[in-house]
């Protein structure tokens, strides 16, 4: 009887160490780390100041290549890079303050189509739409569209418009095409700084007036 029970109390006994180790090791196991997913490097094509394609470089690559030849990395977006990596431009300073000069002296696109049959109020807020974007320095493409028979409406309706812009704006490439009397709104121009006289011609202008 003494035998079985000891016996009954070594097999418990076994497999309460048995049941320990299985918790250690589910321990063990979630306290390992992950392994590390590899990182995708970003491929780039890299575009020098000469505008001349040198390949596809790994952006870190790209970047560290700038740095060595003291130049900046510009995002350009021309379809003659390649549509499929991103292109970059190795620039100097310079030339990115003249690049982003360019882009903020360009004129926005903005198109507005107008019936020749418009009333006297909506023309009015048409009028105010083309001077708020002239304000924003944009170009406006204009067509007075109607019937042919109604001519008289369209050019009733293109003197409108230039009298009230004619001190505001300039309009040019007036034509008519596809059945609409077509023109561009664009802003006027700015005045020209005024002349700076020299001393020396300041001198030569008193000379005359004193001897005269």
């Amino acid at each position: 009887m003494f035998k079985v029970i000891d016996c009954c109390r070594k097999l418990c006994y076994v497999r309460r160490n048995i049941s320990i180790l299985s918790v250690l090791r589910n321990e063990e196991s979630i306290k390992k780390p992950k392994r590390k997913v590899s990182e995708t490097v970003e491929l780039v094509t890299l575009v020098d100041q000469n505008d001349k394609i040198l390949g596809l470089k790994p952006k870190p690559e790209t970047e560290k290549l700038a740095r060595k030849l003291n130049l900046s990395l510009q995002r350009v977006t021309d379809p003659k890079y390649g549509k499929m990596h991103a292109a970059y431009k190795l620039m100097s300073s310079s030339e990115i303050m003249s690049h982003e000069k360019k882009k903020t002296n360009a004129k926005t696109l903005k198109k507005l189509p107008i019936n020749n049959r418009i009333t006297d109020h909506d023309l009015k807020t048409k009028t105010q739409t083309i001077r708020k974007w002239l304000e924003r320095n944009c170009e406006v493409h204009v067509a007075i569209a109607g019937k042919n028979e109604s001519d008289s409406l369209t050019k009733a309706v293109f003197q409108r418009i230039q009298e009230d812009l004619k001190d505001e704006c300039r309009i040019i490439d007036v034509r008519n095409k596809e059945d609409a009397l077509k023109f561009i709104v664009i802003p006027p121009k700015k005045p020209s700084a005024p002349k700076t006289v020299t001393k020396n011609e300041d001198m030569q202008d008193k000379e005359i007036n004193d001897n005269p």
